[in-house]
């Protein structure tokens, strides 16, 4: 099956927007229409797609804006990207595998003189199973491999310190960064009772991030729920930056 889409552009909204908006904005290159084409094959023993896009990246990124040589300042916007992935899926026996596979270039972005956004292979590997009592886990293994390194040695002090929160600011610190992400979920009481547990690390700087879920149903109209969204890791770390947005939640759900 192929599938084909074009649409707008539409800038997403980030936790961090209402901080950057001192920053200039950057223009987008007047690239404001975005494509993607992905051809798609399931129903056997092994599914797989390979895609491709054409557009704006979706999450913002920083980089620093120079005049004369010297840096002027740092500016926010959307990179343009061209990406093209490949993933694939299959079953055996009560596992279940995935991986997927792609290569982001981001055009006209001079990384060694902005620190923006940098070209990169991105790769996951992961598996999957049913446990007893109702119970799943899953364990994934992530990568980006970066086209070069944010650079700091031999820099002035003042532009390092720049530097250095970019890098936290477009999550890019080594030109190999890699981690894992787990899961555990499980069903209890007839299916009334479910929770989750879902964690991230960053192998390199160690940083992570921790979300636990629970959900009750109470009555058929009535549900409670509760959760958490924990982040932690050392100051120069992208989870660590974001100490801040730690939170737990409790609600109740009516449904009429």
């Amino acid at each position: 099956r192929l599938t084909a889409i074009a649409k707008r552009f539409r800038p997403s909204k980030g936790p961090s927007d209402r901080n950057e908006l001192a920053l200039p904005l950057r223009p987008s290159y007047g690239d404001k229409d975005e494509y993607a084409l992905k051809f798609d094959h399931a129903g056997q023993a092994l599914d797989w797609s390979v895609s491709y896009f054409n557009g704006l990246e979706k999450l913002r990124s920083l980089q620093l804006e120079r005049t004369a040589g010297r840096i002027a300042g740092v500016s926010r916007g959307y990179a343009p990207l061209e990406a093209i992935g490949f993933d694939a899926a299959a079953t055996v026996g009560s596992w279940g595998l995935r991986g997927e596979a792609a290569r982001l270039r981001y055009r006209d972005t001079d990384f060694d003189a902005s620190d923006g956004r940098i070209s990169h292979w991105f790769g996951v590997a992961g598996i999957e199973t049913s446990l007893p009592g109702s119970a799943s886990a899953s364990v994934q293994y992530f990568f980006r491999r970066f086209d070069g390194a944010p650079r700091l040695a031999g820099m002035p002090a003042g532009e390092e310190a720049v530097r250095r929160q970019l890098r936290i600011a477009n999550n890019q610190f080594h030109k190999m960064q890699d981690g894992l992400t787990l899961r555990y979920a499980q069903r209890l009481l007839n299916d009334r009772v479910d929770y989750e547990l879902v964690g991230m690390v960053n192998l390199r700087e160690r940083d992570y991030a921790f979300r636990p879920r629970v959900t009750m149903r109470y009555t058929d109209r009535i549900k409670l729920s509760a959760g958490a969204d924990v982040f932690r890791g050392g100051a120069e770390s992208f989870f660590g930056s974001l100490k801040k947005n730690t939170s737990g939640f409790a609600e109740v759900i009516f449904i009429y």
